[in-house]
């Protein structure tokens, strides 16, 4: 499994009036990944997981936002292990083993 960060064309790829075409996770099986303190407290607000992304902002005002903590890539290890924890030890291998590349 590689993961790849969403892009802007793959959040709008939906259009406003197509329904997608498999049932949506529930926020117990969404992580959301914000680089914005207002992204942040939206996806706080919409009781996701929220992990900071420290691209543009520094951890601590995406902290105080309301993220869990802030990774500075997506290749962090940070995320290897909490993925590693969610989704069982073989994500946490993918996301190590993509980042090698």
């Amino acid at each position: 499994m590689v993961l790849t960060p969403p892009t802007p064309r793959s959040a709008l790829s939906l259009g406003p009036r197509r329904a997608p075409s498999h049932p949506l996770p529930a926020r117990h099986q969404a992580i959301a990944f914000e680089d914005s303190p207002s992204g942040v407290t939206s996806a706080v607000a919409a009781g996701l997981l929220t992990i900071g992304v420290g691209t543009g902002h520094p951890p601590a005002t995406l902290l105080a936002a309301g993220a869990a903590f802030v990774i500075h890539d997506y290749y962090d290890e940070r995320l290897a292990t909490v993925l590693g924890l969610w989704l069982g030890e073989g994500a946490r291998s993918a996301v190590l083993g993509a980042g090698a590349q």
